[in-house]
């Protein structure tokens, strides 16, 4: 049998091991076939053969079909492949969640230790993990906000970090130039229970730049016409910038809250 050797490298960059690979090219250029022609066809003992199709089988890329008497096995259609890129996507989130939790916690510990730092990040990549840091907020996340979430990352890593946000009981208090906020997650468990928002008169403080607080930790980052973000971890500016929020936040107007976190002014 003819082998394509990039076909063969692709599917063990998937996780398969040669045998399975070479046996999975046979069969989708063959079709339904006995165990005894494929071995044949593959050069494999049928011993060695029957252990490759269980393991194809676990991954439910083939299965056993009976014509009249005689039982075949059939190759799922190579579409079946796409849900290997599926699951590693997936594994690869969850990876990625699991280490910014670790690195937030980290961060946290490390700022808890007395001595002040500062973190610089980034790019896009800097956006993300500074974003994901703050689920490491321990009760409460005060936010001036230039523009929710979805401006700098995509839907789906933006509702991660508000699931998160929900799973560790985060309040949320932001700031907001806006006099009417759009629609913006379909977290609800977020924006019905643990997600306030004020209109501060950009008049009276415009938010050039976001600014979160939680802990002992400030970020500040901006993601328009430039991006940068740094985190300082010191309980003194800390408390610094707690103040002033609350110092805005008792003199913001209070918005009304609507379906998927709209709010408005009045």
């Amino acid at each position: 049998m003819s082998v394509n050797m990039d076909t063969l490298k692709t599917l063990r960059s998937l996780g398969f091991a040669e045998d399975e690979a070479r046996v999975y090219l046979a069969w989708t250029e063959i079709g339904a076939t006995s165990v005894l022609a494929l071995s044949h066809q593959v050069n494999l003992p049928r011993t060695t053969l029957y252990r490759v199709i269980e393991r194809l089988e676990r991954r439910e890329l083939v299965t056993f079909e009976r014509f009249g008497r005689r039982e075949k096995v059939l190759a799922q259609p190579p579409r079946a492949l796409e849900r290997f890129l599926d699951d590693e996507q997936r594994s690869l989130d969850q990876r990625r969640t699991e280490l910014s939790d670790v690195v937030g916690d980290l961060l946290s510990r490390s700022a808890r230790g007395g001595t002040a730092k500062a973190y610089f990040y980034n790019g896009q990549t800097g956006l993300e993990q500074v974003t994901r840091n703050s689920t490491a907020a321990v009760d409460e996340l005060l936010i001036f906000e230039v523009a929710d979430l979805n401006a700098f990352l995509d839907v789906d890593s933006a509702e991660n970090v508000r699931r998160t946000y929900v799973n560790n009981k985060i309040q949320i208090r932001e700031l907001t130039n806006l006099k009417r906020v759009p629609a913006w997650t379909g977290v609800s468990e977020l924006w019905q229970q643990q997600w306030m928002c004020r209109f501060i008169d950009p008049h009276q403080l415009k938010m050039s730049c976001e600014c979160m607080i939680y802990n002992d930790v400030v970020a500040f980052y901006r993601f328009e016409d430039e991006i940068f973000c740094v985190e300082v971890h010191s309980r003194a500016v800390a408390q610094m910038q707690r103040q002033l929020f609350e110092f805005v936040w008792s003199g913001a107007q209070p918005m009304k809250i609507g379906r998927r976190g709209t709010a408005r002014i009045g």
